[in-house]
């Protein structure tokens, strides 16, 4: 619109020689409105706007090889016109809304980058809260000092998740402790402590030792404290400690639950229901629980509030749902999302084509714990990647086959694309219906891809899903919670 009306009026009107055309009139007046702004809301000014053109405005009229005498007169010949001056000034207008809009866009650009490097911060800090050196000696002669305590103020990280203490123990042969233990708490405002404690494996060769402590979900403790090596005497202690770590690790659980599912408050999935052994006394000291909002079961539904205890080995030992929502329990470990078995990718692939380690790494990332292929050479697909032949296409799910064009996409990113292009398509179904279909191929699979009590399967979560609609998002991640050991 503006164009119509400046053609015109251009027309009408003979722009004397070395005067500026009204867009570059524009363009000059804008840049003297930037200045006379700034000159305005800088601190201290408290002059009157002249009517000439200031020395302020000196530089401006510079860059435009314009003398302040030879814009006055220009100037005044616009006003002179005033409707092509008002033409001019609608020009203005429309390039200062600009310059405004590209300001605001800035300063929300910088407002980012510093709430991201404010994150960023606070996620390196989480990642080890421990602030004294990593390594410690402990010699017979410093057995007067025990436990080794150590406090670490974190009221203003208003931590939440869960905390994870770890450190590398190597006791010498002069070494006479009993019982040693790690310990850790978290005090809160109410003066109430969460304490958990992790017997230390007293050897002569080194051991990583790992404990676990969840935070309260309704409040963030003031300060966490406890001891690397607590024992049962004053005996000579001689230990090497060392990679001393304490990891938040954050989560994203809901306080919301899911919609009750059931008359019970928990459903417990015991083993004798599948024929599976029950867990053995070592089981239960190396074991470790997870929660998240939901669990996908074998028929593709979802189980609410489920709690899953893994063993060290990547095995399920008890699966519990909880329609009537969630009860927390120490040592359990809180995710946002949905728990998952591993997946198995047996679809059969073209024997010419080579998987490299960083193909390899990425099926893993998206959640792949067995991948198919031909070869057997244990070089080239190394643990956690079995070798698992298929000698024919499956028609029935046209995403399993591999072939150049797809075998770099792993399995949950191509039934993500099937689901897209097929109208209903339901990923958790596909998902639960491949498992079971991988189960009858192979007799050792058959302990595969279900979160089931006896199953060596691995334990993941899915997180950023729309926990109503269950569709993935396009910055789905997958999280590992526990990778079986495959021998």
């Amino acid at each position: 619109m503006i164009a119509v009306l400046v053609a015109p009026a251009c027309g009408r009107y003979r722009l004397p020689d070395g005067f500026p055309e009204p867009d570059e009139m524009a363009t000059i007046l804008a840049d003297i409105h930037v200045v006379e702004s700034t000159i305005t809301y800088l601190p201290g000014h408290t002059g009157s706007r002249s009517k000439e053109i200031p020395g302020n405005y000196k530089f401006v009229l510079e860059k435009h090889g314009l003398t302040p005498a030879e814009f006055d007169t220009i100037r005044k010949w616009y006003v002179e016109h005033p409707e092509l001056y008002q033409d001019v000034y609608s020009k203005v207008i429309e390039r200062l809304s600009q310059l405004d809009a590209d300001v605001r866009m800035q300063n929300e650009r910088e407002k980012e980058l510093r709430a991201e490097a404010e994150r960023r911060a606070l996620e390196e800090k989480l990642q080890n809260l421990w602030q004294d050196s990593t390594t410690i000696s402990l010699t017979p002669e410093d057995s007067v000092v025990n436990g080794h305590p150590f406090r670490i103020e974190v009221d203003t990280l208003a931590l939440t998740g869960e905390l994870k203490m770890s450190a590398d123990y190597q006791f010498m042969r002069k070494d006479q402790s009993r019982s040693p233990r790690m310990m850790l708490s978290a005090f809160y405002n109410d003066s109430v402590a969460d304490t958990v404690y992790q017997w230390i494996d007293h050897s002569f060769q080194k051991q990583t030792e790992e404990l676990f402590l969840a935070l309260k979900q309704d409040t963030a403790p003031k300060y966490i404290d406890g001891y690397l090596l607590l024992r049962d005497s004053l005996n000579a202690a001689s230990v090497e400690i060392s990679a001393i770590r304490i990891q938040v690790l954050v989560d994203t659980l809901s306080t919301q639950k899911p919609e009750a599912g059931g008359k019970d408050s928990v459903i417990l999935l015991a083993p004798e229901r599948f024929g599976k052994p029950l867990k053995t006394r070592f089981d239960m000291a190396h074991s470790r629980l997870f929660t998240a909002h939901y669990l996908l079961q074998k028929d593709g539904t979802l189980g609410p509030w489920p709690v899953v205890e893994m063993s060290d080995d990547g095995r399920v030992l008890s699966v519990e749902l909880h329609p009537e929502g969630l009860k927390e329990r120490p040592g359990m470990q809180l995710h946002g999302g949905l728990l998952m078995a591993g997946l198995v990718d047996v679809g059969f692939m073209d024997p010419s084509l080579v998987y490299s380690q960083r193909v390899l790494n990425r099926h893993f990332a998206l959640g792949t714990l067995y991948l198919g292929h031909i070869s057997t050479d244990p070089l080239l697909y190394p643990p956690p990647f079995f070798v698992k032949p298929l000698e024919y296409v499956v028609d029935a799910w046209p995403f399993l086959p591999r072939d150049k064009d797809n075998y770099q996409t792993p399995l949950l990113e191509r039934i993500r694309t099937y689901c897209r292009s097929v109208p209903g398509g339901n990923w958790l179904e596909i998902i639960a219906q491949v498992a079971e279909w991988t189960a009858h191929q192979r007799a050792d699979l058959k302990d595969k891809g279900f979160v089931e009590p006896g199953n060596q399967c691995g334990l993941m979560v899915i997180k950023n899903l729309d926990l109503n609609t269950m569709i993935m998002s396009e910055d789905l991640q997958v999280k590992w919670l526990s990778v079986p050991s495959l021998k």
